[in-house]
């Protein structure tokens, strides 16, 4: 009740005093839990897109060089893949 630190009471129970000051450390402390909250989906959600950017690259250059297998059967010259890596 009192928001004190549990293992610092004495008698358990009659915890009956109010603090302001507490109140106002607790409020502060949910709000500094729901700015870490906010920026932290923010960051997870980043990573998520990260991920499937790095998914998206990996099929693209498999495409890549599934087409130079294609065009090597044809004698042709195949797409030069490092500045398409470097790119990604």
């Amino acid at each position: 009740m009192c928001l004190g630190d549990w293992s610092s009471h004495r008698d358990y129970y009659n915890c009956s005093k109010f603090d302001a000051a507490k109140v106002k450390e607790l409020d502060d402390k949910k709000k500094e839990l729901s700015r870490f909250r906010f920026y932290s989906g923010f960051y997870a959600s980043h990573q998520a897109n990260v991920k499937i950017v790095k998914n998206e690259i990996a099929e693209i250059l498999k495409g890549i060089i599934h087409v130079n297998g294609k065009l090597a059967e044809y004698n042709m010259k195949p797409i030069d893949i490092k500045p398409i890596e470097a790119f990604c």
